[in-house]
Parts: C-alpha cells; sequence; structure tokens
C-alpha cells in the first residue's frame, strides 16, 4: 500500500491544490440542547438523558476545529445536529454567515464523513471515484474533466498509487483518505468528520489531519470530533471546542488552552498534555470543576479565546430555527446534480460490478440453488407422474415454496443491516435519491433473484416427473418468483428496521402463522369458522394453490397408478381432497382460481415493495 511522507507538506507549494471556494462558511449557534430517550422494556416508560445543555459556539472558515471531550460528552450528537443530520428531538438556534444562509443550503454544500467509513468493497479507488463524479457533477462536464479532477485529487491525497486497488484492501489511513476524496469530488465548502483518526496508528492519523490543515488553508470549514488527541496531534489542530457532560467548557485556539485555564486557576503541569489535563478534571474530579469552566466560557458564547472571534450582534431574522424545521421540508429543497435516469443507470452499473465481483457470494447461492435441487429432485425421483405418489408430490410443492421464501428471506435479513450504513452516508450527502436507489436495488437484485431460483425449480421440476406442458411450467414460474421477490422484499424490510440478530429472530417469528395458516397442516374446511380469515391472507396458501392448480389443474388427464390401487388417479379429485378449487364465484362470475391467487400476491408484493420504500425513507431521515 502507499503511503506519506510526513515532510512532504512542508513546502508551501506542496499543499494541496484544489479549487478554492469563493464563498467561505462561518458556523455560530446557540442554546442547542438535546435528550435522548430511550424506550425500557416496560413499553409504558421511557428513560431520557440530556446529552447537550444549552451549548453555544462558532465554527470558523480556514480553521481546523476539533471537538473533544471524554465519551459520553456529547461530540459526535454536536457534529450530528450542526451538520443537519439530525434534528429530531432538538432545540436552539443555528446560523450561517450571519444569518444569510439557511440548513437546507448547508446541507447541499457540506459533506459529513463518519467514523464507520463504509465503503463499497468490491470497486477499486479509481471505480469509487469515478461514480461519485458520474453522479455528482453536472452532466456539463465532460469525462475528460471528471477524470482530470480524480486524478488530482487522488495525487494529493496520495492515493495514486493505489488506485486500482479495491477499497476492501486499502489499509486504515487510505480508506479515510479515499472517504475524503469521495467527497471532495464536488469540492463543499463545509466538511464534517466525525473521528477520522480512530483505528489509525499515529503515523495514518498525522497524515490524515495533514490533509484536513490544508483543506482548511484553501478556505473550507473543516470540523471533526477528536476523542483524546495526542500532543502531536493537538498541535495540529486550530480551534479546539471541550465539551464535558454536555456542556461547553473551553472553545478557542489550541494556544490560548493553557492560558484560559490558568486564569480560572487550574495548572496543567509541564510536560503534560493539556487536552488530558482537562479531560481527567472533568472525569476524575469535582463537578464542580466543570461548572467552573462552563461558566468561565459562558457555556461556549464567549469568544474571547479565539483568534479572531465572529461578530453576530446582528444576526437577519431569518436565521434557522430548529424548533420548527422538519425533514420533509429539506427533502422539497433537495436538487441533485444528475438527474434521476443518469443515477439509476450508474447505480446499476455498480451493482453488476460488485456482484460479478462478488465471486463467493454469487457461486455459493447458485451452488446451494442447484445442489439443493439436483437432492430434492433425486428424493422425489418422478413421483409427479405417478397417482401413488400425489400426497408425496403436494408435500414436494410446499417444500419448494418454503425453501424459496426462507432462502430469499435469510439472505436479504444478513446482508441489508450491512449496507445501510453506506445508504445513509451516500444519500445524506446527496449523491443520489432514495428513489434512484431504490429502482436501481429493484432493477439489479430481481434478475439474480429470479436467474437462482428457477435454476432450483427446474431441477427440482424435471427430475420429480412434473408435467412438461410449456404453459404449465410457466404458470408455475410465475408464482414461485413472485414468492421469492416478495420474501426478498420483506428481508429488505426487516433489515432496514432490525439488526441481523434481531431481524432472523422476527423474520421467522412473522411468517411462522403464514405458515400455519397455508392450508398445508390444516385444511380450510377444518379450520374453525374464527380462524378461516387468516388462512383467506395467508400468502403461504394462495402461494400453494397457485402451485397445486398449475400441476393439477386445468383438465389434467388422469394419472398412471404404480400400485394395485391408487386412490387420487383424478388430479381434480386430488384438488378437491386438498381442498383447493380452481373457480371461484364472485358476483354469480366464475373466475379463475389461479389468477386469484397470482394476483393476490401481486398486490402484496406491491404493498410490501412500498412499504420498504417508506419505511427505508423514514430511517434515513431519523
Amino acid at each position: 500500500m502507499s503511503s506519506i511522507d510526513l515532510d512532504c507538506f512542508n513546502d508551501e507549494s506542496d499543499r494541496i491544490k484544489l479549487p478554492k471556494k469563493q464563498e467561505t462558511v462561518d458556523i455560530h449557534f446557540e442554546d442547542i440542547s438535546y435528550t435522548a430517550v430511550r424506550r425500557s422494556f416496560d413499553f409504558w416508560r421511557c428513560e431520557k438523558k440530556d446529552i447537550l445543555k444549552n451549548v453555544n459556539g462558532d465554527f470558523q472558515s480556514r480553521k481546523l476545529t476539533g471537538i473533544i471531550g471524554p465519551s459520553g460528552s456529547g461530540k459526535t450528537t454536536l457534529l450530528d445536529i450542526v451538520s443537519g443530520y439530525r434534528l429530531r428531538g432538538v432545540s436552539g438556534y443555528v446560523y450561517v454567515n450571519g444569518g444569510q444562509r439557511n440548513i437546507k443550503k448547508l446541507i447541499k454544500q457540506s459533506c459529513y464523513i463518519m467514523q464507520d467509513d463504509k465503503l463499497q468493497q468490491l470497486i477499486t479507488v479509481h471505480e469509487a471515484m469515478t461514480f461519485v463524479s458520474n453522479v455528482k457533477l453536472d452532466v456539463s462536464v465532460t469525462r475528460n474533466e471528471k477524470q482530470s479532477k480524480i486524478a488530482e485529487i487522488l495525487k494529493n491525497l496520495s492515493l495514486s498509487e493505489c488506485h486500482q486497488t479495491l477499497t476492501k484492501n486499502l489499509s486504515g489511513g487510505e480508506r479515510k483518505r479515499l472517504a475524503i476524496a469521495l467527497e471532495l469530488i464536488s469540492n463543499p465548502p463545509v466538511l464534517f468528520l466525525d473521528e477520522p483518526t480512530t483505528g489509525l496508528d499515529s503515523k495514518a492519523a498525522r497524515q490524515c489531519l495533514e490533509v484536513l490543515q490544508n483543506l482548511a488553508f484553501e478556505g473550507r470549514t473543516v470540523i471533526c470530533t477528536i476523542h483524546q488527541p495526542s500532543a502531536l496531534l493537538l498541535n495540529m489542530l486550530h480551534n479546539i471546542y471541550v465539551l464535558s457532560n454536555g456542556y461547553c467548557i473551553y472553545q478557542g485556539t489550541v494556544n490560548n488552552l493553557l492560558a484560559y485555564l490558568s486564569s480560572n486557576n487550574f495548572i496543567c503541569p509541564v510536560y503534560y498534555n493539556p487536552v488530558e489535563y482537562v479531560i481527567e478534571l472533568c472525569v476524575l474530579g469535582s463537578s464542580d470543576y466543570t461548572e467552573t469552566l462552563k461558566d468561565a466560557i459562558r457555556n461556549g458564547k464567549s469568544q474571547e479565546w479565539l483568534d479572531s472571534p465572529a461578530c453576530w450582534s446582528n444576526i437577519p431574522l431569518n436565521t434557522l430555527n430548529l424548533r420548527a424545521i422538519q425533514r420533509n421540508e429539506l427533502e422539497n429543497d433537495f436538487r441533485y446534480a444528475t438527474s434521476l435516469r443518469t443515477q439509476i443507470s450508474h447505480l446499476l452499473n455498480r451493482i453488476l460490478v460488485t456482484s460479478l465481483r462478488n465471486q463467493f457470494l454469487t457461486r455459493l447461492r447458485m451452488s446451494i440453488n442447484i445442489s439443493v435441487g439436483v437432492v430434492l429432485g433425486l428424493f422425489f425421483r418422478n413421483i409427479g407422474k405417478d397417482a401413488a405418489q400425489t400426497s408425496n408430490n403436494f408435500n414436494l410443492l410446499f417444500f419448494c415454496l418454503l425453501f424459496v421464501m426462507f432462502n430469499a428471506l435469510t439472505s436479504k435479513i444478513i446482508t441489508f443491516p450491512d449496507d445501510l450504513p453506506v445508504i445513509r452516508r451516500e444519500h445524506f450527502n446527496r449523491w443520489y435519491s432514495l428513489k434512484a436507489y431504490f429502482i436501481s436495488t429493484t432493477l439489479g437484485d430481481a434478475p439474480i433473484q429470479v436467474i437462482s431460483t428457477t435454476i432450483f425449480i427446474s431441477l427440482v421440476y424435471v427430475l420429480s416427473g412434473q408435467p412438461l406442458d410449456w404453459w404449465r411450467i410457466i404458470m408455475f414460474l410465475t408464482i414461485i418468483n413472485l414468492i421469492a421477490l416478495l420474501f426478498q422484499d420483506y428481508g429488505i424490510l426487516v433489515g432496514t428496521l432490525l439488526s441481523v440478530e434481531n431481524g432472523l429472530i422476527f423474520g421467522l417469528f412473522t411468517i411462522s402463522p403464514w405458515v400455519m395458516f397455508s392450508g398445508f397442516f390444516l385444511y380450510y374446511r377444518d379450520a374453525e369458522w374464527y380462524f378461516q380469515w387468516l388462512y383467506d391472507i395467508s400468502v403461504l396458501r394462495h402461494g400453494l394453490e397457485g402451485l397445486s392448480i398449475a400441476v393439477y389443474g386445468y383438465g389434467r388427464r388422469r394419472l398412471p397408478c404404480s400400485k394395485i390401487f391408487c386412490y387420487h388417479i383424478s388430479p381434480k379429485e386430488f384438488l378437491q381432497f386438498v381442498d383447493i378449487k380452481e373457480c371461484t364465484s364472485i358476483l354469480g362470475f366464475n373466475i379463475d382460481r389461479y389468477l386469484i391467487n397470482l394476483v393476490y400476491i401481486l398486490i402484496l408484493f406491491l404493498v410490501v415493495k412500498m412499504t420498504c420504500y417508506f419505511v427505508l425513507r423514514r430511517k434515513l431521515r431519523s
């Protein structure tokens, strides 16, 4: 992997030559408070904790500002609020350039690089940069201009040597720099970073702050949270904002910190990291120490320890009140650099590339379907055309239904929670709209699911001796693939709401009633009347009926019997035996029961699809 020479930034001419923004952004905030609400196991009770308590402060342009404090002090929460990433449960005011801007523009002109720098694992550095340039830069920018900009950014962030390396093979420092490089494509004037040095060794951490230092030098406002910086990293920051127990206990330059402590009768020992000293005062010392420092800095209102304090005495009235703003107001004002069609096109291309490169998962998926299909087909060999085996064949149809359902459901419950942080980061930073992501994911995942399901069913269908009429095969595949797509979307829905462990438990628990009321274990006619409505809405009952009608319905001829006597020689009589009707009378009209089953599954598929979209949208907004 490539490494950065620590002396390469010593020369002023070697600073990052990125286009300077003509307009700088200064951020000021007042009385920011946030209370976290946590539900207990008793759903009517909740626990509340004040994370931020009426803090104030300034984040200046051309300065690298570090938000510092012990664990639980509210560093990430403050960064989330100021960036616009967190809006619910927040009170207070945020001003941008004295109020001439609102948070809608701030969100558009900033980027948020999160602590868990989740990246697409199976694309190269250059492919990742190309994707971002295609979706974030205007269509008027030519391909050569995009590639020139990519080459310049990669060179300045010392990523040129690994431009053909898959992101999963990058070192921790290279991943951090790549996360920054991806956002620099659109050259935002404001960068928010949540603990960019976490998990890095001292050399990589210094390299990362060198990059941020130079970005701030070019005119940007760079704000990052740092848990407990070393003396070396501390001296690389311009300003620091120190939090303790939800209060601001210092804001100002690094050089003024010792003087500030001395003015409040706190003498930092010689050769001692002043930040560590402040944190130890707050964590190990008396709570009165926090109160003393909070009052001295007036909870962030004092600007005397900043080099160039801003003037906020005459703030216009069109400032942002966090108590009133709603996330949907922001959505209505969002504009993406590229069209929906362009976003879908590039997202589909990325899905195709990652699918082709994920050979292990693709081969595993196909091998499972092929091996299970072959074993199942051989185990039930030729029973589909034997009247003595109709009951066993009915069992086979139900097993196929269950296998496809569980396969589609669990695959998404396991994989989608890992994709959610990537979607959240890319969507928040306006790479693409949620609509574009949802459409492209639907178009990209559906063929893979249909192909794997079709391979499995084809093997079972032929080896088990089912009727080979082409129209029966199409009817069978239509029902079974709709079931697969339906439960694939249900897996995405569960994966959006819950973790992998909880999702597996919840997902299997919620489909258990539909298995029980599928009509396989207890026929509809034998169930109590107050349970029969559950049969009517069970998707597995409709799926089993559809498969059974496709195999035994529509006047199929009598089956040959391999024994002296066979009870179910007539396919029509067998359907009656398992309580499956070929036609249903509705308002005096006889309607094909297969068609009713197909329409019901299709409607439920669309309902789950739309529910999944709105739940995902709400999840990304929360």
